[in-house]
């Protein structure tokens, strides 16, 4: 059927010859029949990692104090 504007174009894809209105435009430029279309990868969209770690302390500065330790405790 005759639309003005609307001309013939080769699926990047498939190779199939298709009307232009009948084609989308994928995530990286192609254009394509809508069957042909496929979406991004996740992978392309890592996840942010944070650099900084939050930890707090988890144990009391008595447990490092030298004078709570004696000999015969540690053997």
């Amino acid at each position: 059927m005759f639309k003005a504007g609307d001309c013939n174009t080769i699926c990047d894809r498939t190779g199939f010859k298709v009307k232009l209105s009948e084609t989308v435009t994928t995530w990286d430029g192609y254009q394509v029949i809508p069957d042909a279309n496929s979406l991004r990868n996740p992978q392309d969209f890592p996840p942010t990692i944070l650099k900084t770690a939050v930890h707090k302390k988890s144990r009391s500065e008595s447990f490092y104090d030298e004078s709570t330790i004696t000999a015969p405790e540690m053997f």
